[in-house]
C-alpha cells in the first residue's frame, strides 16, 4: 500500500530539514598558516580608480630572507614599466578633468580606458609570471594588486615560519 503524500499529523515537518551525517576524516591540523605581509604604497599618479602609475621600490626589510633583492627590484621594475606603457599621456588626463562641467563627469571615461587596461594588464602580469616564479613555490609568496579611492598598493604575502 502507498504512503500518503502528505500526512494527518500537523506536528511532524513534512521536508528533511536534518543535514546528513557526514562521515569523519582523520586529518593531521597544524593549526592556521601565519602569513606575513608587506604593503608597497603607490609613488606615482593616481587615477581616479585608485590605481597609480608607480609603486614604491624599496626594498622592505621584512622580505628578507623570504624574497632576493634583486628578484624583489626586477619585479617592482617590470609592474612599474608595464604600468608606465598602458598609463594614459597627461593630455588624456587634462582633457578628461577641463571637460567634467560640460560633459557631466562623462570626460572621465576617457583616461579611464587606458587606467583600466593598464590594471587589467599588470593584474595578469601578477597573477601568470610574477606568483608563478619558482623561488615564490616553496615559501608561498603571493604577489596582489589593490585599489581603492584614497590609494592603491600592492600587497605581497608569504607563509610565515618565524613564529
Amino acid at each position: 500500500m502507498a504512503q500518503p503524500l502528505l500526512s494527518s499529523d500537523t506536528t511532524s515537518n513534512p521536508y528533511n530539514t536534518t543535514a546528513p551525517s557526514v562521515p569523519q576524516c582523520n586529518r593531521i591540523d597544524d593549526g592556521p598558516t601565519k602569513r606575513g605581509v608587506v604593503y608597497l604604497t603607490a609613488k606615482g599618479l593616481r587615477a581616479a580608480s585608485g590605481i597609480s602609475s608607480n609603486y614604491n621600490n624599496t626594498y622592505p626589510v621584512e622580505l628578507t630572507g623570504i624574497v632576493k633583492e634583486k628578484r624583489f627590484k626586477n619585479d617592482i621594475q617590470q609592474i612599474n614599466h608595464a604600468l608606465a606603457d598602458y598609463w594614459p599621456c597627461p593630455t588624456c588626463f587634462i582633457g578628461g578633468y577641463v571637460c567634467i562641467p560640460c560633459t557631466l563627469g562623462l570626460s572621465l571615461l576617457c583616461p579611464n580606458i587606458c587606467v583600466s587596461g593598464a590594471e587589467k594588464y599588470v593584474q595578469h602580469l601578477i597573477q601568470d609570471q610574477i606568483n608563478y616564479r619558482m623561488e615564490y613555490q616553496d615559501k608561498h609568496v603571493k604577489w596582489s594588486l589593490h585599489r581603492s579611492c584614497g590609494g592603491g598598493y600592492i600587497k605581497i604575502e608569504w607563509d610565515d615560519v618565524t613564529s
